[in-house]
């Protein structure tokens, strides 16, 4: 009955059966970072439509996904040279960099298969496939030397209520490990020197995993980090000085952007998120993350909604 790029839904016929009323539209968000000066969430990066943005460690390139449509690109961070790495019916999510800037490794669902870790070069090409098999993988971390992935996975229906770990896995020769002592863990997010894990204990606390001594500390009794689904992607971003780790939580009544202190486990909240109107997609509006300088960034929802009048012809 419709055409074109403009998305219509909830129909509801007029009362004389001749007109169709449907509303219709676009999702579109804008990308806004928080400037501590103004205390305000400002446009970024020219306000593109964007989420999940991953910087190269230079901070010369971003890559991202485009929103709603969930396609990888990669470009310079002034916007120049974007580059398309993924394409449609691949939903790619968590694009990490490569130490070295040549490779961005990312979570993705293919039709008919669980969501698996793949790497594409920089320049473009065919995704690679790293894992097989049922688990449904998410949050891919390279290791400070580029040889390793440190990723975790969530509960799927192919697993049932298969528990949650964090797995190694050594790029060259393909060996998948999983972390001792991480079972129930989740969103693992490693921290920029390679000394600790970040993740979401199973009483939805953050933990943190010491490598030198492979023990594991619960942070954040008793805030609870939360975008308020369960099944959806639970932000952790650490500082890039690896001095803090950046969440959501709800712990003082509304949204709002935190950040805990390794040093002395201290957290305090960064931003509130109360005033941005967020996409209803959770799994992608909810989104937050870091910019270079480590402000928070969101995805702020200017999306437009009209209702029209089909009239009702037959043939």
């Amino acid at each position: 009955m419709t055409t074109g790029p403009t998305m219509m839904h909830a129909p509801a016929p007029s009362r004389d059966g001749k007109r169709l009323f449907v509303i219709g539209g676009a999702p579109l968000g804008e990308l806004v970072r928080y400037d501590t000066k103004s205390q305000q969430f400002l446009p970024f990066l020219s306000g593109i439509s964007a989420i999940q943005l991953a910087f190269s460690k230079d901070g010369q390139w971003v890559a991202y996904l485009s929103y709603p449509d969930a396609t990888l690109w990669r470009s310079r961070v002034d916007g120049t040279e974007r580059l398309q790495l993924s394409s449609p019916p691949m939903v790619p999510l968590q694009p990490e960099w490569a130490p070295d800037g040549k490779e961005i490794a990312f979570t993705a669902y293919v039709p008919g298969k669980p969501n698996h870790i793949y790497t594409v070069a920089a320049d473009g090409g065919a995704p690679k496939e790293l894992t097989k098999g049922k688990r449904d993988e998410v949050f891919p971390n390279w290791s400070p030397d580029g040889n390793s992935l440190i990723f975790g996975n969530t509960p799927s229906e192919l697993e049932g209520s298969a528990p949650t770990a964090i797995y190694l896995l050594d790029v060259k020769s393909g060996q998948l490990t999983t972390l001792s002592g991480s079972a129930g863990t989740s969103f693992p997010r490693l921290s920029p020197d390679g000394a600790f894990i970040a993740a979401l204990s199973k009483a939805n606390h953050l933990a943190l995993f010491e490598w030198k001594t492979q023990k594991w500390t619960e942070l954040t009794q008793p805030i609870s980090i939360t975008n308020g689904c369960l099944t959806c992607v639970i932000p952790l971003n650490w500082s890039h000085d690896g001095r803090y780790v950046y969440f959501n939580s709800t712990a003082e009544g509304e949204p709002g952007f935190y950040r805990l202190q390794i040093k002395n486990h201290r957290v305090d909240r960064v931003a509130s998120l109360a005033n941005i109107k967020r996409p209803n997609t959770a799994s992608f509006g909810a989104w937050t993350g870091l910019a270079p300088d480590d402000s928070p960034l969101a995805l702020r929802d200017i999306s437009s909604y009209e209702i029209y009048a089909l009239e009702w012809q037959l043939p």
